[in-house]
């Protein structure tokens, strides 16, 4: 009896042990389970914390959340001191030796600038559609009208050149002309002094006249020279509006063809009147050889007078008789003159057009400047900025025209311009945007450029539209042509004048803008501000009527957002990086937008310890502890 009891309390103990084992494996996996969960938490929380030390400047001015940081190092340090609360914490997750290594990490420059653009959606999501002046709905609309306009107002530029070449054309012919009036005018003042037996004033008629005939080569080369140059750029321009025509809409792409055709038709005709020029030569080489021996055929009788003496008294020397075979000789100088007229009736108006295209390209800023408004003499000091420093590839939002309009709306938030009333140390920062140049005077000068040939374009689009605008402008081309010049070549000055009538509306429009009215994207006969007894004013005296300011269409601001719309994403939003960098440096002059980081990937290791497997005697007497290794990674954005 007493082996059996013993037996069973052997057996009862086993049992006891093995149940009690299991409760510990069951409760050591629980805890273990437990204190990876814990870990996780910890590291979540951990890195959520470091970067909840957001840049503060950042926030308040930009609406930009972003952690500085100089180096991984730094990062890593930060995390560990808020992982040490929870691994110092006194629970049944006992953790030590945390360790933490940042795996990887996004800075707000990389990618193109594709985190900076998150940033600005993120913040610009919140009920701001409702401020913006190009809705996303509109902006297909507008980007195609602002590229139609910038292709409209390019070739309108090219073919206005051409007709300045084909003036220069005209003044070549016009020389010609003059030069064979000018030979009729000497042999008639030769014939002149032969009547008069005026030799010595005869032989002065012929050397002006062999100098006035040898001039015709040169004068005949000149006018081949610029019509070949022009016949070749047009033929340029020709190609370079079939390369354009994708961003015209069929109306607008008729419309300039109709008109260009004008150019073909020039050179067409002047091929024929070339073959007349040429002839010139040869009647050039005749008259000249004509001259020469008439001139060796005057020093004879001239020196047969000089040595005749009268062999009686009495006898006279008939000296009319003596230069009479001069006189006949003479008679065999070809005049000609050519059957095609040239030149421009009215040259002080042609010039007047021709000054404002110079007013559009070297005095703009003083034509549209506000009375009494000064432009800024700043200048930007580039060095360290990240589109410089970094680099401007990559193209983060496509063609997503929603997020190039907020980004507009969000630039217009954020950033200064020329008409900003602000306390901020800055000037001309959406002019920057648009023309990345390192002075204000630049940026707005080339801002203004790219405004006027959004508008210039717009405004031909107009003019091409207008049936009585198109008329108008053939009645000045034919008053400036007059009746003198080739027929088509009214027809190339009339679409010169468009031209230039689309830029002189343009300066007006500018010079609006900046003083605070606003401008309609496509106008109306109403809109109309310029006639061309004004645009002749403007080209003559660099004066632009007065007005009052009309407030229909979209402001000054409203045009800069839409130069930024077409704009290379990756571009703009490295030079909105400059600018913020240029702004928070004066607060903080180790600031580098470069350090703002944006996302960051960490791994963190313990050493944790078991719990319910611990044996204490055991290690003790091993001296080792019963340890084993966790990991959690953690990966968290702004």
């Amino acid at each position: 009896m007493r082996r059996k009891s013993g037996q069973i309390t052997v057996f009862l103990s086993l049992i006891l042990m093995c149940t009690c084992s299991l409760v510990c494996v069951l409760m050591e996996s629980a805890r273990t389970a437990g204190a990876r969960w814990y870990m996780q938490t910890a590291v979540n929380s951990s890195l959520e914390s470091v970067l909840a030390a957001y840049h503060r400047e950042l926030w308040e001015d930009y609406h930009l959340l972003l952690l500085e940081a100089f180096s991984k190092d730094q990062v890593e340090q930060e995390f560990e001191d808020y992982f040490k609360t929870y691994a110092e914490a006194e629970n049944w997750y006992s953790m030590n030796e945390a360790k933490a290594e940042v795996q990887n990490w996004k800075h707000i420059t990389d990618e193109g600038g594709r985190y900076f653009q998150d940033e600005i959606m993120d913040y610009m999501k919140y009920g701001i559609f409702t401020q913006i002046e190009v809705s996303p709905e509109s902006a297909k609309d507008l980007l195609s009208q602002v590229k139609e306009a910038k292709a409209a107002a390019g070739i309108s530029g090219s073919y206005n050149s051409h007709t300045k070449k084909a003036v220069k054309l005209e003044q070549a012919l016009s020389d010609i002309s003059t030069s064979l009036s000018k030979q009729g005018e000497i042999r008639n003042a030769g014939f002149e002094a032969l009547s008069s037996c005026d030799g010595g004033t005869f032989l002065k008629q012929m050397d002006k006249l062999l100098k006035e005939g040898k001039r015709m080569p040169g004068l005949v080369e000149r006018y081949e020279k610029q019509a070949d140059i022009l016949a070749s750029e047009i033929q340029k321009s020709r190609l370079d509006l079939a390369g354009k025509s994708a961003d015209l809409s069929g109306t607008v792409k008729q419309a300039l063809e109709e008109e260009l055709s004008s150019y073909e038709t020039y050179i067409l005709e002047d091929g024929e009147r070339r073959k007349e020029v040429r002839g010139l030569i040869s009647l050039s080489e005749r008259n000249t050889s004509l001259v020469e021996s008439v001139k060796e055929e005057a020093e004879a009788v001239i020196q047969y007078i000089n040595d005749w003496e009268p062999e009686e008294d009495g006898d006279e020397l008939d000296e009319e008789e003596l230069w009479e075979p001069v006189k006949s000789h003479l008679q065999r100088f070809e005049t000609s003159g050519l059957s095609c007229k040239a030149g421009i009736a009215d040259k002080k108006k042609q010039a007047w057009l021709e000054q404002v295209t110079a007013i559009a390209e070297s005095g703009l800023l003083r034509l549209i400047m506000p009375e009494g408004k000064d432009i800024s003499g700043g200048r930007w000091n580039q060095a360290g900025w990240p589109s410089y420093t970094v680099g401007t590839n990559g193209s983060p939002d496509g063609d997503d025209l929603i997020k190039r309009a907020l980004t507009g709306q969000y630039c217009d938030m954020v950033y200064t311009d020329v008409l900003s009333e602000t306390d901020k140390d800055t000037f001309y920062e959406m002019e920057y945007l648009i023309s990345g140049k390192e002075s204000d005077r630049e940026n707005l000068s080339q801002t203004a450029s790219e405004m006027l040939a959004v508008r210039t374009g717009l405004n031909l689009i107009h003019i091409l539209s207008d049936p009585q605008k198109r008329e108008e402008a053939r009645g000045l081309a034919a008053l400036i042509a007059g009746s003198v010049g080739l027929a088509p070549l009214a027809s190339v000055l009339a679409v010169f004048i468009m031209g230039v009538w689309a830029l002189g509306e343009g300066i007006m429009d500018l010079r609006i803008l900046l003083q605070g009215g606003k401008i309609p994207i496509l106008k109306s006969s109403e809109d109309w501000q310029l006639d061309l007894d004004s645009l002749l004013r403007l080209g003559e005296k660099a004066d632009l009527p007065g007005g009052d300011l009309p407030q229909k269409g979209f402001s000054y601001q409203g045009y800069l957002k839409l130069l930024l719309l077409p704009m290379d994403s990756s571009q703009k939003y490295y030079r909105m990086m400059d600018m913020i960098q240029a702004n928070l440096v004066r607060k903080q002059p180790d600031f580098l937008i470069q350090n703002m980081v944006y996302q960051v990937y960490i791994k963190s290791e313990v050493c944790g310890k078991h719990s319910f497997f611990s044996l204490s005697p055991v290690d003790n007497l091993s001296g080792k502890e019963n340890n084993y290794q966790m990991e959690a990674t953690a990966q968290k954005s702004y």
